[in-house]
């Protein structure tokens, strides 16, 4: 299909009524990363609503899960020589 797509070229230009937008990887990556924060957020309102007996251990889990992503991000800054 990419084939198929044909550039515009530099002597014409877009109309006033066209735009393109563009995302950076890092900028999905924030958007993913707010997003499955509001997720979790909703989860664990929704666990203390219906007073689930399950809440402590949602909790703990939610816990590990952000500490690994804590390390991760601490050895992606971090250089090993």
């Amino acid at each position: 299909m990419s084939k198929s797509l044909t550039r515009v070229s530099h002597q014409k230009s877009l109309d006033n009524k066209d735009f393109v937008i563009q995302v950076t990887k890092a900028q999905l990556c924030k958007f993913f990363q707010f997003f499955g924060i509001i997720a979790v957020a909703t989860f664990n309102i929704l666990a203390v609503k219906i007073s689930s007996p399950f809440l402590r251990e949602l909790l703990f889990s939610q816990g590990i899960v952000a500490l690994l992503f804590l390390i991760k991000k601490g050895n992606q800054k971090s250089k090993i020589k």
